[in-house]
């Protein structure tokens, strides 16, 4: 009988506190393992418009889509661009599986002078100092969203290439 008195219930008040303990790390471990899946899910959706605007920048950027548009591109609407004298927009894209949708644009300047052209093979009416071309900065641009987020990408590319005069 003499033990039972000087119990005061020491051990109970130390197992609560651990208990206390554990559930708050269980708690804080809980929230940042859906933090770290959100951030890995936002990684993810960022790659893929980033994936799917590159591929329009590689699918465009051929010689093929270049003279297309300058063949067949048309004026902008609106007032006259310097940078921008014909326009073509490239077909739309859609990939059902990861639903990101993708559009294009390409885009001729002014002509401008030609640099030095070494290692190609010209008559010498082609030449640029003979006025059988011209050099114009073809650019072009394409935006990549993906439906039900806020996840887009914005690439642009340039590349600067000589092409028989266009009357």
């Amino acid at each position: 009988m003499r033990t039972r008195k000087q119990e005061r219930g020491a051990v109970l008040v130390w197992g609560l506190v651990i208990l206390l303990t554990m559930t708050v790390i269980g708690i804080a471990a809980t929230r940042m393992a859906t933090v770290d899946s959100r951030i890995a899910g936002n990684q993810m959706m960022s790659m893929l418009t980033f994936q799917g605007a590159d591929s329009m920048l590689r699918k465009s950027i051929s010689l093929y889509q270049v003279m297309q548009t300058a063949q067949t591109g048309t004026t902008p609407s609106g007032a006259y661009n310097k940078n921008k004298v014909k326009e073509l927009q490239l077909s739309t894209f859609s990939e059902a599986t990861s639903g990101v949708k993708v559009t294009g644009e390409s885009a001729m300047s002014e002509e401008e002078g030609c640099p030095p052209l070494k290692g190609i093979a010209m008559t010498t009416e082609m030449t640029p100092d003979a006025g059988g071309i011209s050099c114009r900065v073809f650019t072009t641009e394409a935006n990549a969203s993906l439906s039900g987020t806020g996840a887009r990408s914005e690439h642009s590319e340039g590349v600067l290439k000589p092409v028989p005069k266009i009357n």
